[in-house]
């Protein structure tokens, strides 16, 4: 599994880098999404924090 994941990774955080330049700006739980692929989880937190519909309603 180990070996499997070593290869996918350079892929999956090339096609996260495309896909974050391709997505707008205020799509903020798309681009969330992009940055927990990509291991970016603080960005992804601030992102989701600023979204419009989450939270408590």
């Amino acid at each position: 599994m180990r070996r499997y994941r070593s290869k996918l990774t350079p892929v999956l955080l090339g096609r996260v880098s495309e896909a974050l330049a391709a997505v707008p700006k205020n799509a903020h739980r798309q681009r969330a999404l992009l940055h927990v692929l990509g291991r970016d989880f603080e960005a992804a937190a601030k992102l989701l924090a600023s979204a419009k519909g989450l939270g408590c309603s």
